[in-house]
């Protein structure tokens, strides 16, 4: 329930042994490696290392490795087109990667050719490619020629004859009068006949003498009328589409033929994730020499490995070299070392809440446990109702269970369901089931055993008569956290040596807001005193760092102003979770009244066509309260999950938390694709 403590590193090894040093730091996973020439400048590195020594080590390699995984990549996502997909809906939320057994992993890297695949994979890419473009060209053909499908003349009528001349036009409909009349008045003897048109054409033949042919075209291009693209043939436009559609049929089973081939290849879509992953880490391996020193016998890492892994490091690096000289040091004062959190299971659950904010200062307590177990409080405030906290608990189990899902996504949804615990907790305490959906005797759930059995289990009754309790509640909850921060800034301000700025400021806060409970809980006068010894201490010492005494007294009034209306503000915000707790029994109670309207009652003694009737009554009822319950239970979850949140880093946090944590990103091998299972159950991720 801490920071992991983490120990700077440095490594020198002869170069010959960079990549095996390397290949074992990387299956290790547990070294964080930093790019040796980005700071160079700490006093206690440079009495162990002489920098000037150093440069950084440069493949000009990298960049072709870098273009054989995007190439295997690509290949892959070309493949995975033709491969039939598992046809569940939940397919589409999957995304952890496949698993794949050590050996097996072993053998596709030794006897798999992916290289012909990969060739065999482009030539069928670039065959499709091509009848693609072969069937747009034959539409696009099509397209021109079907307005003429009714000419049952051959289109070489079109092309140059002696005496006169024969176009075929596409006028816009607006403007086939107009035109008409210009071309008779210029033009003595002119036929047309319309061969087909559209809502917004015509397409008309036109034909006339060559002595005509300039006045023609003035008319035309005055009009903004153009002669249709047709081919010079001896067949008429009918029978070239059926020649065309012909070719396309060809086109079609011959890409159907490709695509059944690359079906086929389904086999083959694993063994090319296996390499690509493979070649991925290799890749991994060269940026991570890239961020090595190298002088002209050595090479050097500088970075960061978690204090307990040391001795793991240091016996696989001297298993490899053991003339390697390895050091293991403090974080100097001035830097700020990578985080990795280490919490216990419940409560590690809640971290993926804390990286939506940030993570801590290294030199600082990590907040997780505290806004772990007030956000577990505040969501089931929140939602506060059994039958929502229930519906949620199942739908993120199904989930957990059904689906394969990389580690944070688990992560996030195992939060939710221990949230949804919460939800059915403070759900039972205020009666909350779907609303009122088993406590209104009106309802047809609201028998007379439900009833009992929810009053039973039932500790207060926020609607009816403690509403006042469930308010308090919740800002009994906000005034506890929030003088819980307080306490974490007195701890951490006085474990760093600042004992003064520790007793001025978060215990005179202390003092100031324990005393009104003391006053209102245990006794007015003590209450009262202690109060106004917080107030004092803030006004005698809130401007401390001011120089003149009236400077000092005039921040301390502005220190106290700023606490006061601070602490009230701040409780008052907590007040939300009281809203939303109402606000979601509320309209849950709504959706009941509203829809058991439409329930239909027993059709005793009434004619035998109302037994049709009420049962399709009762199942549209049944159907809607699952749907509109369903919808509010989605609506008041995501207000849950974002109120909730906005309590820890808008009133919580400031309280004490520093933050500016980077997370610690270990030198590992990757899974893009698939995921190695050792024998041992361990998981190279």
């Amino acid at each position: 329930m801490a920071i992991e403590p983490i120990k700077r590193l440095f490594l020198i090894a002869p170069a010959e042994r960079r990549e095996p040093i390397l290949a074992e730091l990387q299956k290790l996973g547990v070294v964080q490696i930093e790019d040796i020439s980005s700071n160079n400048e700490a006093q206690d590195e440079a009495e162990v290392f002489d920098w000037s020594l150093v440069k950084p080590h440069i493949l000009p390699e990298r960049r072709n490795i870098q273009k054989q995984y995007d190439s295997v990549v690509n290949a892959i996502r070309f493949l995975r087109n033709f491969i039939p997909d598992r046809l569940d809906y939940l397919s589409i939320f999957e995304k952890a990667p496949d698993i794949v057994s050590a050996e097996d992993e072993q053998k596709i890297l030794r006897e798999y050719a992916y290289e012909k695949v990969m060739e065999d994979l482009r030539e069928q890419d670039g065959r499709l490619k091509n009848l693609h473009a072969k069937k747009l060209s034959a539409m696009t053909r099509r397209d021109n020629l079907l307005p003429w499908k009714d000419l049952d003349v051959p289109l070489n009528y079109f092309c140059k004859t002696s005496h006169v001349v024969i176009r075929a036009l596409i006028v816009p409909t607006a403007s086939v009068d107009a035109c008409r009349k210009a071309a008779e008045e210029a033009i003595s003897e002119l036929w047309t006949f319309k061969v087909g048109e559209t809502k917004k054409s015509k397409h008309i033949i036109v034909i006339f003498h060559k002595e005509h042919q300039q006045t023609a075209e003035n008319i035309l291009q005055s009009f903004d009328i153009h002669s249709a693209v047709l081919p010079c043939s001896e067949k008429t436009p009918a029978e070239l589409i059926a020649e065309i559609d012909d070719f396309i049929a060809q086109i079609d089973a011959e890409t159907k033929e490709i695509e059944e081939h690359l079906a086929a290849r389904g086999g083959d879509l694993l063994k090319l994730k296996v390499v690509a992953d493979n070649i991925q880490n290799v890749l991994h391996r060269k940026e991570a020499q890239e961020l090595c020193g190298e002088t002209r016998s050595t090479f050097l890492i500088k970075g960061w490995v978690p204090d307990v892994k040391t001795p793991a490091v240091e016996k696989a690096v001297r298993a490899i070299a053991d003339e390697t000289d390895l050091y293991f040091a403090e974080p100097l004062p001035h830097e700020n070392p990578p985080i990795i959190l280490k919490n216990t299971k419940p409560v590690y659950l809640y971290e993926s809440v804390l990286g939506i904010y940030g993570l801590p200062d290294y030199r600082e307590p990590d907040p997780t446990p505290t806004m772990g177990l007030f956000y577990f409080i505040g969501f089931g405030y929140c939602l506060a109702d059994a039958g929502y906290g229930g519906l949620l608990a199942l739908l993120t189990g199904f989930l957990l269970k059904k689906l394969k899902l990389c580690k944070g996504d688990r992560k996030f949804l195992k939060m939710l369901f221990l949230s949804a615990i919460s939800a059915m907790l403070f759900g039972m305490a205020t009666g909350s089931w779907f609303g009122n959906l088993l406590t209104d005797s009106t309802f047809p759930t609201g028998a007379g055993w439900t009833m009992k059995l929810v009053e039973k289990i039932q500790l207060i009754d926020p609607l009816n008569k403690h509403i006042m309790v469930f308010l308090g509640a919740a800002l009994a909850v906000g005034f506890i956290q929030l003088s819980w921060g307080v306490m974490i800034k007195f701890y951490t301000l006085a474990r760093t040596g600042n004992y003064l700025d520790a007793l001025f400021d978060p215990f005179a806060w202390l003092l100031f807001a324990f005393g009104i409970p003391i006053a209102i809980l245990i006794h007015p006068r003590v209450g009262m005193w202690v109060s106004i010894a917080g107030l004092a201490i803030m006004l005698f010492f809130g401007g401390r760092a001011e120089k003149g005494i009236f400077q000092r007294l005039v921040m301390g009034i502005w220190t106290i102003y700023g606490i006061a209306t601070g602490l009230l503000s701040d409780i008052l915000s907590y007040s939300r979770l009281f809203a939303l707790g109402l606000a979601s029994g509320i309209v849950a109670s709504v959706i009941n009244i509203i829809l058991f309207f439409m329930w239909p009652s027993l059709p005793v003694g009434k004619p035998w066509y109302y037994w049709l009737i009420a049962p399709l009554g009762w199942a549209l009822t049944i159907a809607m309260l699952c749907i509109f319950h369903f919808i509010n239970m989605l609506i008041n979850v995501l207000g849950a999950f974002i109120h909730t949140a906005r309590l820890q880093f808008v009133e919580f946090f400031p309280k004490f938390y520093q933050g500016g944590g980077a997370r610690f990103i270990p030198f590992e091998t990757q899974a893009s694709f698939v995921e190695i299972e050792h024998e041992q159950n361990k998981k190279i991720v």
